[in-house]
């Protein structure tokens, strides 16, 4: 039973890892927390769908699907958010209108009925040391997260970009007046944020059928990832994606599935009471 845990928090804490930065990213960004995820996540999912079952293979249609909801966010944030103006938490709550669009959107689109992806990976199970089974579609899951995860520390942290996104967040003024493009700041935020939670929803696709009712869901399902890593840690949101899904693995497999949201909740609030900036998050941020 371990092995069989081991993998399955690998692999559900590689997609919440993913969904994750991309609040993150945008956090980081702009201050905005974006309630969106998991419709982007759901857009992804069907784009990837449609483009494969139209020929393309694996890594382009993982590629092309990704590019096109990072377009999308983008495009979100240039059309309706930036005339809209910059209150931070008008933002915030309009991005809840944002995925409901989308998601009316993806069901006028492709229906509500369930998807089955085209295979595109051998089912067979690959043995390793320790009786541990794992799909192909787990490892390219699993890799995937690990890349574009390392891609964006390197970004935030590492580049001219990151400075500029981060400065946005702490005073787009300020900012603005030292000579940062704020919008383009801002859209690239939107844009990565989108295409991550996408990627996300892509890795999900490779190894489960598609439920457009049920898959935006997993954009909320993922909060209590967040806040136990740190709203604003990168690397914080990674290891709180994993314990959330080591927790609701163990609940899953142990308890029932049908208390493992409960759990997960729970060990929220829990965490709220002893370190209400999350286990990595800076202390200066503010929660009500």
């Amino acid at each position: 039973m371990a092995p069989l845990i081991l993998i399955t928090t690998l692999t559900l804490g590689a997609v919440y890892s993913l969904i994750g930065v991309g609040f993150v990213v945008m956090f980081r960004a702009t201050g905005v927390l974006s309630f969106a995820q998991g419709a982007f996540f759901l857009l992804a999912s069907l784009v990837f769908y449609s483009l494969t079952n139209a020929g393309l293979g694996l890594w382009i249609g993982l590629i092309v699907a990704t590019i096109l909801v990072g377009l999308a966010g983008a495009l979100c944030y240039l059309t309706v958010f930036r005339p809209a103006g910059y209150n931070l938490l008008f933002v915030s709550l309009a991005t809840v209108g944002l995925g409901t669009a989308i998601e009316s959107a993806a069901a006028l689109g492709w229906g509500s009925n369930l998807f089955e992806p085209k295979q595109l990976l051998p089912v067979h199970a690959h043995r390793l040391p320790g009786s541990i089974r794992i799909t192909d579609s787990q490892i390219v899951t699993i890799i995937m997260a690990i890349i574009l995860i390392a891609a964006l520390f390197a970004l935030i942290y590492r580049t001219p970009v990151g400075l500029r996104m981060r400065a946005v967040a702490n005073d787009s003024s300020l900012a603005a007046y030292g000579g940062v493009r704020v919008t383009r700041i801002s859209a690239l935020a939107w844009g990565i944020s989108a295409a991550a939670a996408g990627a996300a929803g892509v890795g999900y696709t490779l190894g489960t059928v598609i439920d457009p009712t049920s898959l935006p869901s997993l954009g909320i399902v993922v909060f209590p990832a967040i806040i136990i890593g740190g709203l604003d840690s990168l690397g914080g949101v990674a290891v709180g994606s994993l314990v959330l899904a080591l927790v609701q693995t163990v609940v899953s497999v142990y308890v029932g599935s049908t208390w493992q949201d409960i759990v997960a909740y729970g060990l929220l609030l829990a965490l709220l009471w002893v370190r209400p900036t999350g286990l990595f998050g800076s202390k200066n941020l503010v929660r009500v």
